[in-house]
């Protein structure tokens, strides 16, 4: 495999809120050896101004990025900057798909790293409507002390595409994978007390089972069995190990054929201590 990440675009906005972001998306370019491609997207000016005005506008907010990402250690990185003005809503799709962006990192809190909206405006859309993998950042997040991937599984042809790039950016830059199925009691028989927590249970659970056994063949992946709701199960998953990200389909075995993101996604990306992961996959008929 060629690796996953190749271009990281995250928002930014200038503001505290938003240096997590780009704190995080710098560490994972820097470790993929990708390039970093921050955009910040300003207000129209109006149409009374002029256009040189315009380009210093953008070439004096390029610089402060510039100066940003140098001050977070991560001058050695190969970076564009991206200005604009318009809607960071039309702006950052169109970004993602001109440069064949591996993955898109956005502010959870504030503004998401966008002037303006916060994550039901701005972040929220762009979870449901950029193609690529999209990244939530949490406010306060340890940059660089996680270094494994935590990834809830369900056995869904959707979850596959999520787990088929945990492994390969896995093994692009490193960490262990743990694969985490949520088993809830409330929608179906209680587990076996004699039940070990690497055990399935149910049609899902051998599912989940399965396809981790089948995605193992080319990297080690550690199964365990949480019992409980998905959300509080996976979140617990993450507080167990060494996580960097927890990473989850944009759709699970439950969730309806006309959503783009599933509630279990949208809840993480909400509530989440780690980065929160979302990978879209086609689901196979």
């Amino acid at each position: 495999m060629t690796g996953a990440i190749h271009k990281v675009v995250v928002g930014t906005d200038l503001s505290p809120a938003a240096t997590g972001a780009v704190a995080w998306a710098g560490a994972l370019a820097q470790d993929a050896n990708a390039e970093l491609i921050p955009v910040l997207a300003l207000d129209d000016l109006g149409p009374d101004t002029s256009p040189n005005t315009a380009l210093e506008l953008r070439r004096s907010f390029a610089k402060l990025i510039d100066d940003e990402v140098d001050r977070l250690g991560l001058s050695e990185i190969s970076r564009s900057a991206v200005v604009e003005f318009e809607d960071p809503r039309v702006l950052v799709p169109k970004l993602v798909a001109e440069v064949g962006a591996s993955v898109l990192v956005v502010g959870r809190t504030g503004a998401g790293g966008f002037p303006g909206l916060g994550f039901g405006g701005t972040a929220g859309h762009l979870a449901h409507h950029v193609e690529c993998p999209v990244v939530v950042v949490p406010p306060d997040v340890e940059v660089g002390v996680g270094l494994d991937w935590v990834i809830g599984v369900d056995g869904s042809d959707a979850n596959r595409a999520a787990l088929e790039w945990t492994v390969e950016t896995a093994e692009q830059i490193g960490g262990d994978v743990h694969a985490a199925y949520a088993y809830d009691p409330l929608l179906g028989p209680s587990s076996p007390p004699w039940l070990k927590p690497d055990d399935d249970v149910g049609i899902e659970g051998r599912s989940a089972r399965a396809l981790v056994d089948e995605m193992a063949s080319t990297r080690p992946i550690t199964f365990e069995r949480l019992d409980g709701h998905r959300i509080p199960a996976i979140l617990r998953a993450g507080s167990r190990h060494n996580t960097r990200a927890i990473v989850v389909g944009a759709k699970g075995a439950g969730s309806w054929g006309g959503l783009r993101l599933g509630r279990v996604p949208t809840q993480l990306m909400l509530h989440a201590e780690h980065p929160v992961i979302i990978v879209k996959g086609t689901e196979r008929g």
